[in-house]
């Protein structure tokens, strides 16, 4: 088993759960944590109102996987810190005909909120499923987060 724990950010892609199964098949003490910050028709199975958020059977397959993989995952409703850091800069900047920067807003929302949940749970590592590029970014005075 490698002793290194990972935080693992799972979405509903296929490259998502490809990755989570990888690391599994490499022994990393794996958990899991999914960012639920769906909005309006979330709970009825609707159509979200913003195409990347999830649907309640998106999460429950999300849930499903993880058990059958028996990976602890962590499911957090984050609808209200969604809605104060990412709606209200979008809807501005549409009244504004500005162009919305919504979609890095939102990314930097859920990095830094798997970085707090990776010192919570006292992970190592943080992984995704994505393609990605090295950004470093300070967090707080002394500590830089790169994603």
């Amino acid at each position: 088993m490698n002793s290194s724990t990972v935080l693992f950010g799972l979405t509903f892609t296929p490259a998502s759960f490809v990755a989570l199964y990888l690391l599994k098949m490499q022994k990393f003490d794996l958990r899991v944590f999914v960012h639920n910050h769906h909005l309006l028709g979330a709970e009825k199975n609707e159509a979200p109102v913003i195409k990347c958020h999830y649907k309640q059977d998106e999460i429950n397959v999300m849930r499903e996987f993880c058990e059958s993989l028996n990976i602890p995952i962590v499911i957090e409703d984050k609808v209200d810190e969604f809605e104060e850091s990412i709606m209200g800069c979008w809807v501005a900047d549409l009244l504004v005909q500005r162009k919305s920067r919504h979609c890095m807003r939102c990314f930097e929302f859920r990095m830094s909120s798997l970085y707090q949940k990776m010192i919570e749970l006292s992970c190592d590592f943080i992984s995704t499923g994505h393609y990605a590029k090295i950004l470093t970014s300070e967090i707080e005075e002394g500590s830089t987060l790169s994603f």
